[in-house]
């Protein structure tokens, strides 16, 4: 009794601060179409500033969006190395970036109170791997630059995630997510460069983790498939439950 209802708050607590907090869950993280924004806030530079042209207002806040989202901090300034635009920090991009990053940090710190009340639980190396998505989770400025579409992606691992990529494999190193675990560490070791001349790049190293990982899979899927066979309810057995009632007059 006791173990069914830990297990259960754990669950619900990983439902309600890290499952709905990941990448898939927060509104400010999906794909969405930039154009009916550049017409809106087009639409009202031009009544602020009539003698300018509707094709250069909407060159000019494509611009930037794309410059927005550059850059890694809560509020990505522009340099002067960068063209500065005559905007303000109320502009559509701007209050996007905004919400980006409020939301992204709001959505690590609920993990990291998960985390630190349930070390060791069958759940963390769970909350460490959506965590670790989080911190990767950036917009994708091609995407922006290509298509005007505001689109966030985690595929690219970077220095700040390597903390929570190498905590999955050194404490969980057995458990699914390590899997991922490792190749993520595997191309951050392989992008490595020598900081001297006796230093050498990662690759070797990079090369065992994407081993360890291959092994891994192949272990973990083998054991589902051993899991599943050995579960195997056969079609009869449905009938020994739910046998029709007797005929009339049959006992």
């Amino acid at each position: 009794m006791v173990f069914r209802v830990t297990v259960g708050m754990e669950e619900r607590d990983f439902q309600a601060q890290v499952y709905q907090y990941s990448p898939s869950q927060i509104s400010e993280f999906q794909d969405r179409s930039i154009v009916p924004m550049i017409e809106r806030e087009s639409q009202d530079r031009l009544k602020q500033q009539p003698y300018r042209d509707e094709a250069s207002v909407k060159n000019q806040l494509r611009m930037e969006w794309c410059w927005a989202f550059r850059g890694g901090s809560a509020l990505p300034a522009i340099s002067g190395s960068l063209p500065v635009f005559d905007t303000n920090p109320i502009s559509m991009p701007q209050r996007t970036v905004t919400a980006f990053y409020q939301a992204k940090f709001e959505a690590i710190d609920q993990i990291s109170n998960f985390i630190s009340k349930h070390q060791n639980d069958r759940r963390e190396p769970d909350a460490l791997y959506y965590q670790a998505l989080l911190i990767d989770l950036n917009a994708d400025q091609f995407a922006i630059r290509d298509d005007n579409l505001l689109s966030f992606k985690h595929d690219y691992p970077s220095s700040h995630s390597r903390k929570n990529w190498q905590e999955i494999v050194d404490r969980f190193s057995a458990n699914a997510v390590s899997i991922e675990a490792r190749r993520r560490l595997a191309v951050l070791t392989a992008a490595r460069k020598p900081i001297n001349q006796t230093d050498s790049f990662g690759f070797a190293e990079a090369q065992v983790l994407l081993e360890q990982a291959a092994a891994l899979g192949d272990e973990i899927l083998q054991q589902r498939q051993q899991a599943s066979s050995e579960t195997y309810v056969p079609a009869h057995w449905m009938e020994s439950v739910f046998s029709p009632p007797p005929a009339h007059g049959e006992q």
